[in-house]
């Protein structure tokens, strides 16, 4: 049987958008569905595309664009953010910038604000406007794929022809971009389009952003930036003269204020943690065809149509009824959706960035205080030394956002009540005693070390090495490859014979170097899934009728 769902047929049809056009004016493309001709323009003719955007227009384009933007922008806006810092630091160091009095527990130092205030201000703005400053300077960005912009939406006949090769436009995507809501597995035209690029790519090139993230990340950030901000004023002396604080009074201050911050931050946590099981454990486990909504429901028979062909077609000469090849559908939604997703979020459900972004605040502080304090002595071993410490405590936030999370995960059975609510005051307590413990070894090894002695320097050193294997454990964990990158018809096969696995693996996995070789590799690769996948099917079959849930 030849896979004509699957192979391009018009060269013409596939074609692509810039990203910096898609996310250009604040996302206005993603607001609705209707198409022009001038936003068919907007695409051209290529021979792969990048990225394949998938998501329900049901999502709101706010959502839809700040998701993008934190996958899309996250690293210019961090380049341009350590530009600015760069030049903040700088300029403190060499006295250009002003610094005024700051009183801490341990006494008082001068210190600016520059470096947090220049480079927050310019993470924020490159992250929402990069694409317009792109789009002027005539960059060509990421190609992906938005059917908005790469089907014909006015001339039917173009529509039609687009709509049924969408197989073959998902064999053509090197990766498949995922905004993911609470809708995405309720909807039809989404899961066939997951659906069949894991059992064409597999899941190691699937990529989620959850729309949930979108609203969380900011408000986390607000959080830790709202902490910073009231105990960096509580700590200014002009205000602490002014109303009479004493070094006691402000300690207590600042450890009032932070306190909130830490129960509120692993309340978000848990939030968090909640939403992402919820989201990915029940909608698709319990996935069903004929339940999924579609936004045009005449365009329901066309899909279950491509679905019915796509599911024979990996069934290769295996006759089965239309009914038969959708019911497959069902069970390869429900066995390699939710492992895929998963897999995308990573173990600790929030990738290194997002942890990076909530932390901003507070390394961008300790930033400064680092940059006021070469200022006030610039000898060359006590700067290496400042620069080392603040180095430390950043990587501390970070290694406490990990952690956090760790926590999240592991105790997320623990759910509702006054239980829960100890639970998050338990692990509040954990974090905030393990970071003030490290605080004050990395404060007291560095008065040391400022006053010549060299252990101090390599006790530093050890915890900067040992802070950063934790975070790169945790950035690992969750970007290594696994047995699922072999491709849908491993867990699909899930309950088959241990032979009949390892038959299926064994296939998959010498087809893999073919992935990005074009029609040829993705024909190579689709075939060795059809052949796992119809292995499997008919043992299954054979065996049990009712084992469609695996």
């Amino acid at each position: 049987m030849t896979r004509n769902h699957l192979t391009l047929e018009d060269a013409s049809l596939l074609r692509g958008v810039s990203h910096f056009a898609v996310l250009r004016q604040f996302g206005r493309l993603l607001t609705n569905n209707t198409g022009r001709a001038d936003t068919y323009d907007l695409s051209e003719t290529t021979e792969s595309i990048q990225a394949f955007l998938s998501h329900n227009w049901s999502t709101p384009r706010p959502v839809k664009f700040v998701a993008l933007a934190f996958h899309f922008n996250h690293r210019s806006a961090s380049a341009a953010a350590l530009a600015a810092c760069c030049a903040g630091f700088a300029l403190t160091c060499t006295g250009v910038l002003p610094v005024y009095g700051m009183t801490y527990h341990g006494g008082t130092e001068n210190r600016g604000h520059y470096c947090t205030v220049l480079s927050l201000v310019t993470y924020w703005f490159v992250l929402l406007t990069y694409q317009d400053a792109a789009l002027r300077t005539g960059r060509r960005g990421t190609r992906v794929f938005l059917d908005k912009c790469c089907i014909h939406q006015t001339d039917e006949r173009l529509k039609r022809k687009g709509i049924e090769q969408l197989g073959a436009f998902l064999a053509k995507a090197d990766t498949m971009l995922i905004i993911y809501s609470d809708t995405y597995t309720k909807k039809l035209w989404t899961m066939y389009e997951l659906a069949t690029f894991l059992a064409i790519r597999g899941p190691g090139r699937l990529v989620v952003v959850p729309a949930f993230l979108a609203s969380m990340i900011p408000k986390a950030f607000a959080c830790a930036a709202a902490y910073s901000l009231v105990s960096e004023l509580l700590c200014i002396t002009v205000f602490v003269d002014y109303v009479g604080f004493s070094r006691s009074t402000v300690t207590l201050l600042t450890t009032l204020t932070y306190l909130p911050l830490l129960v509120a931050a692993n309340a978000l946590f848990r939030w968090w943690a909640h939403e992402q099981r919820r989201m990915l454990e029940a909608p698709p486990r319990h996935f069903n065809y004929a339940n999924a909504t579609c936004f045009v429901e005449s365009d329901r028979e066309l899909v279950n149509g491509n679905i019915a062909r796509y599911m024979k077609d990996l069934s290769l000469n295996q006759a089965t009824t239309d009914e038969q090849a959708l019911s497959a559908f069902n069970s390869l939604v429900s066995a390699e959706v939710p492992a895929a997703l998963s897999k995308s979020l990573g173990p600790l459900g929030l990738p290194t960035r997002y942890r990076f972004i909530i932390a901003l605040p507070a390394i961008m502080l300790l930033v400064d205080s680092t940059a006021a304090a070469i200022k006030a002595d610039s000898e060359p071993r006590h700067a290496a030394i400042k620069v080392l410490s603040a180095l430390a405590m950043s990587m501390l936030w970070l290694v406490s956002f990990t952690l956090m999370a760790w926590l999240t995960q592991r105790f997320l059975w623990i759910q509702g009540g006054p239980r829960e609510w100890l639970l998050i005051l338990g692990c509040s307590a954990l974090d905030g005693g393990h970071q003030f413990g490290f605080y004050s070894l990395l404060v007291f090894a560095r008065g040391r070390a400022l006053d010549g002695e060299n252990w101090p320097v390599v006790l530093l050193v050890l915890i900067v090495i040992f802070f950063l294997s934790i975070i790169c454990k945790a950035h690992t964990s969750a970007s290594a490859p696994s047995e699922m990158d072999l491709g849908y018809a491993q867990t699909l096969g899930a309950s088959a014979p241990e032979g009949l696995r390892r038959t299926a693996t064994g296939s998959i996995r010498r087809s893999r170097p073919s992935f990005a070789r074009g029609d040829e590799g993705a024909s190579a690769v689709a075939a060795a899934a059809a052949a796992a996948a119809a292995a499997v099917a008919a043992e299954l079959l054979d065996e049990d009728e009712e084992d469609d849930e695996d």
